[in-house]
């Protein structure tokens, strides 16, 4: 493996060290760039389209399982030409420690596709799904899941059983399909678990 090789691996394996040099103030689209140039993790051409195109940002893998641009898609957004994406850091570090404890533990588990129903929420979805003014949606700590081919309920059971997490909802509207809540904080998670 050559040197280059054994860097980019070092870095992207420890996504700490990553999302702190991405995210450090605008810096992604030139100093993070330039850096896989160099490095030659990216080629010259890509470059540019990584610069040109806010969608290859979004393609950044989180985790094992999953791309960013999961967490930002909304039904509610498409339906409203509301912009969902964000590039916050600490929304992406929480997403990322979402995945890290909770959504990839429940992809290894069932090995089936977990499907993100809602993701992170700008305020103006966050209002319009009615959710509240604390929702951790809105930073990134929640997500609302399914799992192809997974009973609801055997889903809310394991996750209870075998993960740490803030809040565990089982929300069954009586319209509509059902799904799983789940939250994670990198400090004082609650295990809180309801019944909606």
């Amino acid at each position: 493996m050559s040197e280059y090789k054994k860097i980019a691996v070092i870095l992207f394996s420890n996504w700490k060290l990553f999302v702190s040099y991405v995210f450090k103030i605008n810096l992604f689209i030139d100093d993070f760039i330039m850096f896989l140039v160099n490095r030659k993790v990216v080629t010259k051409g890509e470059q540019q389209s990584i610069k040109n195109n806010d969608e290859d940002f979004f393609k950044i893998k989180v985790g094992k399982h999953f791309k960013l641009y999961e967490f930002f898609r909304s039904k509610i957004a498409i339906t409203h030409n509301i912009d969902n994406k964000t590039k916050n850091q600490s929304v992406i570090e929480n997403i990322m420690l979402l995945t890290e404890h909770c959504l990839d533990p429940i992809r290894e588990n069932f090995d089936k596709p977990v499907y993100i129903t809602s993701g992170y929420r700008c305020p103006k979805v966050n209002k319009l799904a009615e959710g509240t003014s604390t929702s951790e949606h809105l930073i990134g700590r929640a997500s609302d899941i399914v799992v192809e081919g997974v009973d609801i309920k055997e889903l809310f059971e394991w996750c209870k059983t075998n993960l740490k997490f803030n809040q565990l909802i089982l929300e069954t509207p009586k319209k509509g399909n059902s799904w799983v809540h789940i939250s994670y904080r990198e400090h004082g998670n609650k295990n809180e678990v309801k019944l909606m």
